[in-house]
């Protein structure tokens, strides 16, 4: 059974997303909040495989409206604290910028408030609790500008971790038929030709400047 957190300061969003995920016989939503100050005593509390989060709302459930919640930095703190926990965005927030911190900052997925909600958010549940990645057709599409340049065994690397999330490098290796150095000396230059820190944020940023694509599954 997969354990969801949801946290979304409007009320009818949160019941929707509890509503479709009810649906599937193996994610129960635990608990949710209402403000980004909840966000990391539930996560602490619960120790959720998954937690849905909002962008844009309030830092006080009971505070100014204007006073708003810092994401990115709760994001950053979550993947230190607590790396069990996929963060999973649903958000109506397309900024590039703003997509591409919450990349870096740790997140495993990102899907919009849209009418594709419903038909997307079990899978990418699912996805992020697997160890994958997930993004909305619609922000995969939109392909970020590239600033970076990638190889064709880059690629073929990326594209054998999105296929197996979970395999180690020694698999990967067999797979690609190379060493396990060479293999590792290539995601080191990947996330430093990306300009990203961590492996995650190397896979998706590639996915988001549309050098590969998601394998969807349903």
């Amino acid at each position: 059974m997969l354990d969801v957190v949801v946290v979304d300061d409007h009320v009818l969003v949160r019941e929707g997303i509890k509503t479709m995920l009810a649906r599937a016989p193996d994610i129960r939503t635990v608990a949710e909040g209402g403000a980004g100050s909840e966000v990391l005593p539930l996560v602490a509390a619960w120790q959720p495989q998954v937690l849905i989060l909002d962008v844009s709302m309030p830092a006080e459930a009971s505070g100014p409206r204007e006073v708003r919640f810092d994401a990115v930095t709760t994001v950053r703190r979550l993947t230190a604290e607590h790396p069990e926990t996929a963060v999973l965005i649903v958000s109506q927030i397309t900024h590039r910028q703003t997509i591409l911190d919450l990349v870096c900052a740790g997140i495993r997925g990102y899907i919009l408030k849209d009418d594709a909600l419903s038909a997307e958010l079990v899978t990418a549940v699912r996805s992020v609790a697997a160890g994958g990645v997930f993004l909305s057709p619609e922000i995969e599409a939109a392909h970020l500008v590239r600033d970076h340049t990638l190889t064709d065994r880059h690629l073929e690397l990326i594209e054998a971790y999105l296929i197996t999330p979970n395999a180690d490098r020694k698999a990967i290796a067999q797979e690609l038929c190379i060493s396990e150095n060479t293999v590792r000396n290539h995601m080191v230059e990947i996330r430093e030709r990306l300009g990203v820190e961590t492996w995650l944020a190397a896979v998706l940023t590639a996915v988001l400047e549309g050098y590969v694509a998601l394998p969807r599954r349903r």
